[in-house]
């Protein structure tokens, strides 16, 4: 982290961002491109995403390999075809078919994995404390809710929340 800190220019005050479910494109590449001052914190369960070419190159993006999650250990992640799709919830047996092929979010048969975890609180306590967290991303498929309350009095730190919200409800169309 620190060395993201570093590539920002000295006349120039950081900005932190959090992208919490970044997959394998963050949606903060042009941000990062445009402004200096900007560097991104992108997490993803899975490696390939977070490793993944269309990624920024640049050491103001900070790859960490990870699921948001209440507790600290490893969990079973669930991956679609569509590399934005996995999750950490089991797909329901009558859910709908969403997308095909390589694009697959649901109606395929998901390939179960098993990623490292951590509250949300201990990645923003792992952050330079001198600096407020400008923006917090959080799109995790269905996990949105337990990702943002495993932040808890952290949350304070963040500035704007930005999530996905999801109607997977057991009568959903979703």
């Amino acid at each position: 982290m620190q060395g993201a800190i570093h590539a920002v220019p000295a006349t120039q005050t950081p900005r932190l961002w959090l992208d919490i479910g970044t997959s394998f494109r963050t949606l903060t590449k042009w941000d990062l491109e445009q402004n200096a001052s900007l560097v991104v914190v992108g997490v993803d369960p899975l490696r390939s995403n977070i490793e993944h070419a269309y990624q920024p190159k640049t050491p103001r993006f900070v790859r960490i390999h990870g699921a948001c999650s209440e507790s600290t250990g490893t969990a079973t992640f669930y991956v679609h075809k569509s590399p934005t799709c996995g999750t950490l919830n089991p797909t329901r047996k009558n859910a709908p078919t969403v997308g095909t092929g390589n694009d697959a979010c649901t109606g395929d048969v998901p390939i179960p994995t098993q990623v490292p975890t951590f509250p949300l609180r201990l990645l923003l306590r792992s952050l330079p404390s001198t600096g407020r967290i400008e923006l917090l991303k959080i799109d995790v498929q269905g996990s949105e809710l337990d990702c943002l309350r495993s932040a808890g009095a952290e949350l304070q730190r963040v500035d704007n929340v930005l999530l996905e919200v999801q109607d997977a409800a057991e009568g959903s169309n979703l």
